[in-house]
């Protein structure tokens, strides 16, 4: 993406912002980003920008693009799924509460 970094800034969740626009796939697109996120990421095949993006609408407002939140992981996520022994069968319900919590909350299964 060849990003043009405005000098705009604002606030969002809590967090400082800044103002980006590129082009991509025929559409003019706006994207907002922090910098005390370090990570160059955001939806779909936007990236590249010194920080994640938080916010992110095309020109005719036909895409947007919103974080709804953030929330820091307690517990160590780089082994979560690395070798796994004990498999539990699940009726229907139990493993749709259980995906429906993972959903809100990826660490709840620790």
């Amino acid at each position: 993406m060849d990003w043009k970094v405005s000098s705009e800034k604002d606030k969002f969740l809590n967090y400082p912002i800044q103002k980006a626009t590129t082009e991509f796939g025929g559409r003019k697109w706006t994207a907002w980003f922090t910098t005390e996120i370090p990570i160059q990421d955001g939806p779909y095949k936007f990236s590249g920008l010194p920080g994640l993006i938080l916010k992110m609408n095309d020109s005719e407002n036909e895409f947007l693009y919103t974080l709804k939140g953030i929330t820091k992981e307690n517990n160590d996520l780089s082994e979560r799924n690395f070798g796994v022994q004990n498999i539990i069968k699940l009726s229907g319900e139990k493993y749709q509460k259980i995906w429906e919590d993972y959903k809100k909350q990826p660490s709840s299964i620790f």
